[in-house]
């Protein structure tokens, strides 16, 4: 018998199921937004119109934090809609996250979890062969302007036998995740002027993702 490629994903999603995921994390109630810019000088102040600074409140301490700067037509991607996202990428109710943190104040935020047991990647388009899982699936939020939200698929268990490592300590963000995009056995983005309206099913097809079965091979 061949194998059956059966798409993954829900759009069946429980209102507070990401909050709940991202409540352990401290990474909830964020409440993400843009904010004017002002330019300074000696002559005195100006608008920058193209350009809009990211700004969050921090639920542990009540203040707000400043995270980066971003072109006016860019919106910022709240981690509630992130780990939604998540979940209709890998077809669960409800996300159980492996690890999850955010980098300096909220600058990159990471969620990192596996993905269902039966899960393969098609890189046939790629000239390359079926893989089989494990698999855990890598996502990573830039709220400071420096990138979009992008997914890493990943051998199980890497996260914590590498990466978590090399992205700790603050200075070493960048060469942790230049090894993820390198390493990574499929990957997609969503940039932060797209609609996320019914884009998990173009992720799945970019990422190459489908459940084993019986049968023909059958399209996504």
């Amino acid at each position: 018998m061949g194998t059956t490629r059966t798409p993954i994903g829900t759009d069946d999603i429980p209102a507070d199921a990401a909050r709940d995921a991202l409540r352990p994390w401290s990474l909830d109630g964020w409440n993400l937004r843009k904010a004017p810019l002002v330019a300074l000088d000696t002559s005195g102040t100006a608008d920058v119109h193209a350009l809009a600074a990211v700004i969050r409140d921090d639920p542990l301490t009540g203040s707000s934090k400043s995270l980066g700067v971003i072109g006016n037509h860019n919106r910022p991607i709240q981690n509630e809609e992130h780990a939604e996202l998540l979940m209709r990428i890998i077809g669960a109710r409800r996300l159980d996250l492996v690890d999850a943190g955010y980098i300096g104040d909220g600058h990159e935020v990471f969620l990192v979890c596996e993905l269902p047991a039966e899960c393969s990647i098609d890189r046939g388009r790629l000239g390359a062969p079926r893989l089989d899982g494990p698999f855990e699936l890598v996502s990573i939020n830039h709220h400071d302007g420096s990138g979009a939200l992008w997914f890493y698929v990943l051998p199980a268990g890497t996260w914590h036998s590498t990466l978590s490592p090399m992205l700790a300590p603050l200075a070493q963000r960048q060469p942790g995740t230049r090894w993820i995009a390198r390493h990574a056995l499929a990957s997609a983005r969503v940039r932060h002027n797209a609609s996320l309206r019914g884009i998990a099913g173009k992720l799945r097809r970019d990422l190459g993702l489908f459940r084993r079965g019986e049968g023909p091979l059958a399209t996504l």
